[in-house]
C-alpha cells in the first residue's frame, strides 16, 4: 500500500516552504515540520496553510425503514 523510499532525504526539505498554485490561482503553502516513525515507516509531520470559505451545507438523513440500511 505505501511505498518506502529508501534514498529520499526528508531532512533536505524540512522547514522549507512549498507553494502550490491551483487552477483558480489560489496558493497553498506547505511545510515539512519534522521527521518521525510510524512502525517501520518513516513519515513526516506537515503543515498546510490557506484559507477557505463555506460554500454550502449538506444534510444527510437515514431512514430506518430503508431496505439498504446498514445497521
Amino acid at each position: 500500500m505505501f511505498k518506502k523510499y529508501e534514498n529520499l532525504n526528508y531532512l533536505t526539505y524540512t522547514n522549507k516552504e512549498f507553494i502550490n498554485e491551483n487552477i483558480i490561482v489560489r496558493q497553498f503553502v506547505g511545510r515539512l515540520l519534522e521527521e518521525t516513525n510510524i512502525g517501520d515507516y518513516t513519515s513526516m509531520i506537515s503543515q498546510i496553510t490557506d484559507s477557505a470559505n463555506i460554500t454550502g451545507i449538506g444534510h444527510h438523513l437515514l431512514d430506518p425503514a430503508d431496505c439498504l440500511n446498514s445497521e
